[in-house]
């Protein structure tokens, strides 16, 4: 959708919650997690990125350092401040991505960054249910109408089927069956070499 400059807009989609209940405690939900979505290699990829290295070297490092191509960005645990205010539940909460996936939808629209990386969040509420609660990544990249965003957002939606898979978590049915590969649109870019795992 095209706006004058300076014309504020909303466009309205709809989103799906896949919240699951673990058979496993709160702690060892986070450990297998912590153990199938490695941390961001942050020093790493930026001396690849300083000494020049093309896109597709570093597509490949990606794609060989985590199991799923997934990463974690940033972590953090609200437990501690949440108590002092009383509240005996807990939850830790994760950025997740794969920056290779992104460069994917980012090069049609640049605003698919506002839903980029995925937030993902593992709880034990107060009875000591544990969940593990994220939103089914294509239902926004769907909202850009852009064919290629969707069908890259489908194939992010067998990624999480192939998270949740390697926890030890049923994959719900609004998400493709975890041992299907994912598809996406046809493309002669050649920046599609690495297509999505």
């Amino acid at each position: 959708m095209t706006q004058p400059p300076g014309t504020p807009f909303g466009e309205s989609f709809t989103a799906t919650r896949l919240s699951i209940v673990s058979n496993v405690t709160y702690d060892e939900l986070i450990a297998r997690f912590e153990t199938a979505v490695p941390d961001y290699p942050a020093p790493e990829l930026t001396a690849m990125v300083e000494r020049g290295a093309s896109w597709t070297e570093i597509v490949e490092f990606a794609e060989n350092y985590s199991p799923l191509g997934l990463l974690t960005y940033w972590k953090d645990s609200v437990t501690p401040l949440m108590t002092v205010a009383g509240n005996n539940s807990k939850c830790t909460f994760y950025f997740i991505g794969n920056f290779p996936v992104a460069e994917r939808m980012y090069r049609y629209d640049p605003r698919v960054m506002n839903y980029v990386p995925l937030r993902m969040t593992i709880t034990e509420n107060s009875d000591g249910v544990v969940h593990f609660t994220t939103d089914q990544p294509s239902g926004a990249f769907s909202s850009f109408g852009d064919p290629h965003i969707e069908a890259v957002g489908k194939a992010v939606d067998g990624k999480v089927a192939q998270l949740l898979a390697r926890i030890g978590l049923p994959v719900p049915e609004a998400l493709p069956a975890a041992h299907k590969p994912p598809t996406h649109a046809a493309s002669n870019d050649p920046r599609e070499t690495h297509a999505v795992r």
